[in-house]
């Protein structure tokens, strides 16, 4: 992710200031992600970034072997999910868009079951 980061700015002739300006973000987080250290980084981060660069966020995530078609879909057909039962809690929301890349197959396939489950009708 370093390497692509860092690549995609000096095709731009962008200074790490420069990158940051666009996308909103800190010179040093810029610096940090170049450097490797991806602690503090969130997935809204990268979207800031791909935007910045004028690249569809799926495609840049996808790019940096973060995102694959599959999991993609998936979450998106989560969030229809959501939005379906209307759930509207920040948190809620957070988890799917920060945290599920970070999910194994298993857990993903637990907070499809309890989506599922959410969406079923109440048994009287």
């Amino acid at each position: 992710m370093a390497e692509k980061i860092r690549e995609l700015r000096d095709a731009k002739h962008w200074t790490q200031e420069e990158l940051a300006e666009r996308a909103g973000l800190k010179r040093s987080h810029i610096q940090r992600l170049e450097h490797g250290d991806y602690k503090e980084s969130k997935l809204t981060t990268l979207v800031k970034i791909a935007k910045a660069f004028g690249i569809h966020p799926h495609t840049f995530l996808e790019s940096l072997g973060l995102v694959d078609t599959e999991a993609f879909i998936e979450l998106a057909d989560a969030q229809q999910r959501m939005l379906r039962l209307r759930v509207t809690d920040p948190d809620i929301w957070l988890f799917f868009t920060e945290d599920w890349h970070k999910m194994d197959s298993d857990t993903k396939e637990l907070v499809r079951r309890f989506l599922h489950r959410l969406s079923e009708p109440k048994k009287k």
